[in-house]
C-alpha cells in the first residue's frame, strides 16, 4: 500500500487536503454514495494503514461481527492493524459499524468487545461506535462526511513527532531508553537493559553482537540485525524483514 504523503503524487490537480483517500479494500457502494450523495472528491488507492485517510486522521472501519471475528479469530489481526494505525497516523481512529446490542446478547462475546475496546482506548486510539443494523451504511457515511467537512483538512497526515521529555525531566539512561525503544522489534524491556550498560549510541555502535548480548541477553538475531542495521549501517538480512 501507499501512504497519504505519497498520494500526493497521484495525477490530479485537485490538492491533497481537499481529497478523501479510500483504501481500494472498501465497499463500492460506500464510495458512490461519499461521491454522489455527499459530494466529497474521494480517490481510491491502497492504502498501507486503515480504511480512510484525510487531514492528520486515519480511520480503520469495521462492522460489529468483523471487529468480534478480528479480535478472535487466526492471527487476531485487530492488533496488527491498531499498531500500524496508531503508527501512521496522528489521529487515528476506529469506527465500528452497524453497532447491533443483540450481538453481545451472550456475556463472552460481550466481554471480548469491551475489553478489546478498551485496551484500544488505551492505545490512544479514538474510538467511534455507530449504532445500525443489516446493510445500512447511511449513518457511517453521514458521520464519515461530516468528519471530512468539520476537519482542519491539512496537508495529508504525516507521522507525529513522539512526545519529547524536557532535559531536566529525564536521566540519560531514560533518554537512552526512549531513543533505542524507537527502533523495531525492540521493546521496552530490551531498551532498558541496553540504556543501563551503555554511556552512548556511539558506544552502543561500537559494541560487537558478543558484547551487546552479554549486556541484553534478549536480542536475538533478528533484533540484532535491525540494530546493524539502522546504527552501522550493515545491510538487513531479508530473513529479518518477514513478518513473525
Amino acid at each position: 500500500g501507499v501512504s497519504v504523503k505519497e498520494a500526493k503524487n497521484h495525477n490530479n490537480n485537485l490538492p491533497v487536503f481537499q481529497k478523501l483517500f479510500v483504501d481500494v479494500h472498501e465497499p463500492e457502494d460506500i464510495i458512490e454514495m461519499l461521491r454522489k450523495e455527499r459530494g466529497i472528491y474521494v480517490e481510491v488507492i491502497p492504502l498501507s494503514s486503515g480504511d480512510y485517510a484525510f487531514s492528520n486522521i486515519g480511520i480503520e472501519r469495521k462492522t460489529l461481527p468483523d471487529f468480534y471475528n478480528s479480535i478472535v479469530h487466526g492471527d487476531k489481526r485487530i492488533w496488527h492493524q491498531m499498531f500500524d494505525l496508531k503508527r501512521t497516523y496522528e489521529r487515528p481512529m476506529l469506527i465500528i459499524e452497524r453497532w447491533d446490542n443483540s450481538f453481545l446478547s451472550k456475556t463472552r462475546i460481550a466481554n471480548t468487545v469491551y475489553g478489546a475496546l478498551a485496551r484500544i482506548f488505551l492505545l490512544g486510539i479514538n474510538v467511534v461506535v455507530i449504532p445500525g443494523t443489516g446493510k445500512d451504511i447511511r449513518p457511517f457515511v453521514k458521520f464519515l462526511s461530516f468528519l471530512f467537512f468539520s476537519s482542519d483538512k491539512k496537508t495529508a497526515s504525516l507521522k507525529p513527532v513522539p512526545e519529547k521529555k524536557k532535559l531536566s525531566e529525564a536521566s540519560k539512561e531514560e533518554l537512552l531508553s526512549d531513543i533505542i525503544s524507537m527502533i523495531p522489534e525492540i521493546g521496552r524491556k530490551q531498551a532498558d537493559m541496553i540504556a543501563r550498560n551503555i554511556n552512548s549510541i556511539k558506544e552502543l555502535c561500537e559494541m560487537s553482537n558478543k558484547e551487546l548480548k552479554k549486556k541484553c541477553p534478549l536480542l536475538g538475531p533478528k533484533r540484532l540485525a535491525v540494530l546493524r542495521w539502522l546504527l552501522n549501517g550493515e545491510e538487513l538480512p531479508e530473513k529479518a524483514k518477514q513478518k513473525n
